[in-house]
């Protein structure tokens, strides 16, 4: 009875898939591409694990309290209490780089999708050094060197079918964190 109280204290398990969509030009097979065609950027993410802790009843605080300790609390979850967590400053980072050679300017989308009909969920961006939008869309301009760093945070309740969405003791996806890389908006000129 006590190992299933523990599993069943709401704790909401939450993997993100992480999907490049890319809508770049197409690769080319020859050995000498197009100078429009050369970019480079390095992209680096954290583990996009969170997990949403619906708490336990404390009859003390006659409150809903947290089911674990855990500190790295969403933005607007108080620590402590029923909310998201798991962000960290890492696992939930984004960080894209445009490395390319040449001077060009690369355009970045940011967004989330619901996955197996849970609603309820949003994704904003804090701290988003470079990116800008509102909740669940946002975007990004990179010219040549320039980084631009996005700590994913999310808000809302997850439903499923008008219910708490419970996952017991397993990490499901709930949604997908879609980062589309997007033609470059100012290719060099060539001479």
């Amino acid at each position: 009875m006590g190992r299933y109280n523990r599993i069943a204290r709401s704790l909401c398990a939450v993997i993100f898939a992480l999907c490049f969509v890319s809508v770049l030009s197409v690769v080319r097979a020859d050995n000498d591409p197009p100078v429009e065609d050369r970019f480079s950027l390095t992209v680096e993410f954290g583990s996009l694990a969170f997990y949403y802790d619906h708490g336990v009843w404390d009859p003390n605080l006659m409150n809903y309290v947290a089911s674990s300790n855990d500190t790295s609390a969403a933005a607007g979850t108080t620590a402590g209490y029923p909310g998201w967590y798991g962000f960290d400053g890492t696992a939930n980072a984004i960080s894209v780089q445009n490395t390319s050679y040449d001077e060009m300017t690369i355009n970045l989308s940011l967004s989330y999708s619901a996955l197996n009909d849970v609603t309820g969920v949003n994704m904003t961006v804090t701290d988003g050094g470079g990116w800008s939008g509102s909740a669940n869309n946002y975007t990004a301009s990179l010219s040549q060197g320039q980084e631009a760093t996005a700590l994913i945070q999310l808000s809302g309740t997850p439903m499923y079918g008008g219910k708490r969405y419970i996952s017991e003791n397993t990490m499901n996806p709930i949604g997908m964190i879609i980062l589309k890389i997007e033609s470059p908006l100012t290719p060099p000129t060539a001479g």
